[in-house]
């Protein structure tokens, strides 16, 4: 599916490159406008970004573009982009912005495999929604603010664990932290209180001693755990990608006769190789994963430290190349 999106996006960039921009009513006497001219400037570099796979810079050209004349087709371009970065979530959004902005101007192929595109994100994605007495309140997830209270639907977010916030002027932040898998659904209830509000009292008027025991969510070792799992869930992936075209060479190789032994050799040791490194990273992706949600779960507390031991080992040649987690929380 990726593919299909990536040649989708370059047809679209090679064809609406000079009309992409819609001419604005207020054009100089010689009937150019400078809005205009500087946002195809950066649609354009936005596509050559594409094209060198530097996808953060692209976002950024094809964002500057959008703000300067908003044009539906560039919301395509924006979504193809977040999918290569592999935020499913706001590539939804922004797909589902094109078809809404576009309307009957998309054509009907166009539209029809936009959304099959949308129905095979779905799955990677998780869906929350909060509720809360208080109106006007921000709900972010991960720092990045994605709706405001009341939300009368739920909202696409990347599957994983999340720090979800809900935050208004004159509340304390309420923060909690959730695991949200593709395709789930979570419905949070969130009480906002007034800043400055005491704790409840015990008996007596004096407020209760914390316990010792009190977390107050997740602590420093959860950002270095999510954030390695993270890096190396995304090293996996590249090397995923780079074993599979190490494949299709190996199998090209055997296709061809005569068959030369020196490069049959060489393209079966590039497999073997990026295959090891695939392994390698995902173990310490999976390790990272396990340590994230200890963390997750176990929070902050004024109880004795616990280190977990957690490790990879080899697993003995017999059983087949690969990795083995080992160790205890």
């Amino acid at each position: 599916m990726k593919r299909a999106f990536a040649f989708a996006l370059l047809a679209l960039a090679q064809t609406t490159v000079t009309p992409s921009f819609a001419e604005p009513a207020d054009t100089d006497a010689a009937g150019a406008s400078p809005a205009v001219d500087e946002a195809r400037g950066h649609f354009q570099r936005g596509v050559e970004f594409y094209k060198d796979r530097d996808f953060d810079a692209a976002l950024v050209e094809f964002t500057r573009a959008y703000q300067l004349v908003p044009n539906y087709r560039v919301l395509y371009n924006l979504a193809q982009v977040h999918l290569e970065r592999r935020d499913y979530a706001m590539a939804m959004k922004f797909f589902r912005e094109y078809l809404d902005t576009g309307q009957a101007e998309i054509p009907t192929q166009r539209r029809e495999q936009v959304e099959r595109d949308l129905a095979a994100l779905k799955p990677k994605v998780a869906e929350i929604r909060v509720n809360s007495a208080e109106s006007g309140a921000e709900v972010l997830i991960n720092g990045l603010v994605i709706s405001k209270t009341p939300m009368t639907d739920f909202a696409f977010v990347n599957a994983g664990v999340l720090q979800l916030s809900v935050r208004k002027p004159g509340f304390n932040v309420e923060v909690r932290t959730v695991t949200a898998a593709g395709g789930e659904k979570h419905e949070l209830e969130v009480s906002l209180k007034p800043e400055g509000s005491a704790a409840p009292k015990a008996e007596g008027g004096e407020s209760p001693a914390p316990s010792a025991t009190t977390r107050s969510g997740p602590g420093t070792a959860f950002w270095i755990a999510l954030g390695s799992t993270a890096a190396l869930a995304a090293g996996a992936g590249a090397f995923a990608v780079v074993t599979q075209k190490s494949n299709s060479r190996l199998d090209d190789q055997l296709d061809t006769y005569p068959v030369n032994p020196s490069e049959l050799d060489d393209a079966r040791s590039d497999v073997k190789r990026n295959a090891l490194i695939t392994d390698i990273l995902l173990g310490g992706a999976v390790v990272g994963a396990a340590a994230t949600i200890y963390f997750a779960v176990s929070g902050p507390s004024a109880e004795k430290p616990h280190t977990a031991r957690l490790g990879l080992r080899p697993l003995p040649v017999a059983r087949g190349s690969g990795l083995s987690l080992v160790g205890e929380l």
